[in-house]
């Protein structure tokens, strides 16, 4: 089971955000996108990724911490 803690969007202001897993997923992980658990940041890592998005504007933001 995967847990994110769920922060506000920076742009719309609603919780219904995620985290961004990068990386080749598995079956637990394409079950936890499918679920709106995570969002899928896709195979190619690089620096400054964001880290959330959320699910009702689609922006993507980093952590600032």
């Amino acid at each position: 089971m995967i847990v994110n803690e769920k922060i506000t969007c920076p742009k719309c202001n609603s919780e219904n955000t995620a985290g961004i897993i990068y990386g080749y997923p598995d079956d637990d992980l394409l079950d936890a996108d499918a679920d709106g658990d995570i969002v899928l940041g896709g195979c190619c890592i690089g620096g400054g990724d964001p880290d959330y998005a959320c699910k009702d504007c689609d922006f993507k933001w980093r952590s600032p911490w």
